[in-house]
């Protein structure tokens, strides 16, 4: 009896587990995106979803043909992020409790990343009722950090 009620008191302050449709959420961005940054520096962002479905991938290619990519996907009840970026490093971030259509990624740790050197730190992304994606970025290197926000459009679904 004692371990049913220790069992059932594990269970009641588990925590909820992720909605079904984050990750859902996440791959309706199929497609092709280009908007601005803060600067007006023209940003290109293509996702495509891979793996039968099961992940996502995003993108980039800066002006200068320098590419990253985040591969998104579910990880039991939590929605995964992990950053190939451009820098050598591979933070992974975790979809922490989405609101609404903003959903904001908080950094778990990160692979071949050394002291003190700058990485990807938590992004957020939003996608509005008219259509557009506000998407910003945290960088972080040591206790200095530095955040640009962007917004984007659709330039074509995914095929």
């Amino acid at each position: 009896m004692l371990t049913l009620l220790a069992m059932t008191a594990v269970l009641a302050v588990a925590p909820a587990p992720a909605p079904a449709d984050d990750f859902a959420r996440l791959a309706a961005l199929a497609g092709h995106w280009r908007g601005t940054a803060e600067d007006n520096r023209v940003i290109d962002i293509r996702y495509r979803l891979i793996a039968n479905g099961s992940a996502l991938i995003e993108e980039w290619t800066s002006p200068r043909g320098n590419q990253t990519m985040t591969v998104y996907y579910r990880d039991g009840d939590r929605v995964m992020a992990t950053h190939f970026c451009g820098q050598g490093n591979q933070p992974r971030l975790v979809l922490a409790a989405p609101e609404g259509d903003w959903m904001r990624f908080a950094f778990q740790d990160a692979t071949n990343l050394a002291p003190g050197k700058s990485h990807l730190h938590a992004f957020w992304i939003e996608i509005a009722s008219d259509g557009t994606m506000r998407r910003a970025e945290t960088y972080s290197a040591g206790p200095e950090s530095e955040t640009e926000t962007m917004v984007l459009r659709r330039v074509t679904p995914s095929p």
